[in-house]
């Protein structure tokens, strides 16, 4: 334990300390109120090295359909990119009181459409999330029919399409209906999503990348990191994981 408080304070002894007058605080600098939320910690991350790539436009029904409110709390982004039975999977986990967070590739061929490359991202994530006791998750997107028929909680008559029906039936099994706190966003709003879903779906005979970037990890590593866990307990049902990153 004393040589972990000793590499932890070494690694605070070198951090730079600005001048000034003011007390100290903490301060996200990429928002303009110094909050960290999930929404300025996804942007500030997904806009270092990748450019915005817009989706499509959203559907019709979609267009004039009001943000609902979201709670407070642990938030997860997902979103699914699906061509020529190949499918990829980005997600974003976000915790704003600890500012720690992940980013995770993943890539399934179990989808037979769109609609169900969507569904399986979600399976997938509410699997990431039970692996890492992540209860309380608020997940967020943007394919309405999904969020929609979670909220009904009615998934044999009303599954939203038929072909959605097996991949309920196992989710209804493996999660309890109060673990699935889905809710609908604009695609707007989830669009940042979309290059890591299109790197995804070409990851299909790439090697799985675990790569942990959190300081409080690495200066103590006895702490749980949320790749490692991954890497070493991770077992999904439709989806394989190809890259995480935490920090």
């Amino acid at each position: 334990m004393e040589e972990e408080e000793e590499e932890a304070a070494n690694k605070i002894l070198q951090v730079q300390i600005m001048p000034g007058d003011s007390e100290d605080r903490l301060y996200w600098k990429h928002s303009r109120t110094g909050d960290c939320n999930t929404k300025s910690a996804y942007k500030e991350f997904m806009k270092r090295d990748n450019p915005i790539t817009h989706q499509d436009e959203e559907p019709p029904g979609e267009q004039s359909r009001k943000k609902e409110p979201i709670p407070q709390g642990n938030g997860c982004c997902i979103d699914a990119a699906w061509g020529e039975g190949l499918t990829g999977v980005g997600v974003f986990f976000h915790m704003p009181t600890n500012h720690n967070a992940i980013f995770i590739k993943a890539f399934s061929t179990s989808a037979s459409s769109p609609l169900q490359a969507e569904l399986i991202a979600l399976q997938f994530t509410l699997e990431v999330a039970k692996c890492l006791d992540f209860a309380g998750t608020v997940f967020l997107m943007d394919n309405a029919t999904i969020a929609d028929t979670i909220k009904k909680k009615d998934f044999e008559p009303d599954s939203g399409h038929w072909s959605l029906r097996p991949l309920w039936s196992q989710m209804i099994i493996d999660f309890p209906q109060d673990f699935m706190k889905v809710y609908w966003i604009p695609r707007e709003i989830n669009k940042m999503l979309d290059k890591l879903t299109k790197e995804a779906r070409l990851l299909e005979r790439a090697n799985p990348i675990f790569d942990c970037q959190n300081i409080s990890h690495l200066a103590y590593p006895n702490r749980m990191c949320f790749a490692s866990a991954l890497k070493n307990n991770f077992k999904g049902a439709n989806c394989v994981i190809k890259h995480v990153l935490c920090f």
